[in-house]
C-alpha cells in the first residue's frame, strides 16, 4: 500500500496560499534545506497565517507527526514471518515514539519551550535510523518505499528544528 502523505498529494497550489510568502522565504532562508522548506509551506494556506516562525515550526512538526502516523499504519499491513513481524513491531514502537516526542514539540512550542521541544523534535527525528537498525540486525531488507517516508520524516523534523534554534 502506498502512504499517502500531506505535502506532495493532498495540497494542491491555490493562489491565494501563494500570496505574501516573506515569513516562509525569511525563515527558511535559516535552513540548511531551504528548497524543501520553502516546499513544505509554499502551498499551504496555514503558513500564511502562522504569524512567526514559530507557526511554521509547528506546521512542520504537524506535518512530520501526520507522516510518522502513516509509517505506523503501512508497517501494520506488511506482515510476514514471525521475524518480520518482530521487525515491524519494534519500528511501529519507533515510530509511535516519534509520534509521541513530535507531541511534546507541539506542546513546548505552545509555551515558547523552545529547548524542550527542540529536543523533543530531534530525538523524533532519530526514529527512522532505529526503525532501520532494527531490519538490519535481523539481517532484513529494508523495504525502499519506508526508507523514502522515513527521509521525508527525518528532514521535516530537521527543518521543525532548525526553525525552532532560530527561535532562541
Amino acid at each position: 500500500m502506498t502512504l499517502s502523505f500531506f505535502l506532495y498529494s493532498s495540497l494542491s497550489p491555490s493562489p491565494a496560499a501563494m500570496g505574501d510568502l516573506d515569513l516562509v522565504v525569511k525563515t527558511c532562508n535559516g535552513v540548511e534545506d531551504r528548497q524543501f522548506c520553502i516546499v513544505t509551506f509554499a502551498y499551504d494556506p496555514r503558513s500564511l497565517a502562522a504569524g512567526d516562525a514559530g507557526g511554521l515550526a509547528r506546521i512542520a512538526a504537524e506535518y512530520a507527526a501526520s507522516n510518522a502516523t502513516g509509517i505506523i499504519d503501512y508497517l501494520t499491513q506488511l506482515g510476514g514471518d514471525s521475524v518480520a513481524v518482530e521487525v515491524e513491531n519494534g519500528c511501529r514502537v519507533e515510530y509511535s515514539n516519534a509520534v509521541q516526542g513530535l507531541g511534546e514539540t507541539l506542546r513546548d512550542l505552545g509555551s515558547n519551550n523552545y529547548g524542550g521541544a527542540a529536543a523533543a523534535v530531534g530525538a523524533a527525528a532519530g526514529k527512522p535510523a532505529a526503525c532501520e537498525k532494527l531490519f538490519r540486525d535481523r539481517g532484513r531488507e529494508y523495504p525502499s518505499e519506508l526508507a523514502h517516508w522515513a527521509e521525508i520524516l527525518q528532514s521535516l523534523c530537521r527543518v521543525s528544528r532548525e526553525i525552532i534554534v532560530q527561535l532562541h
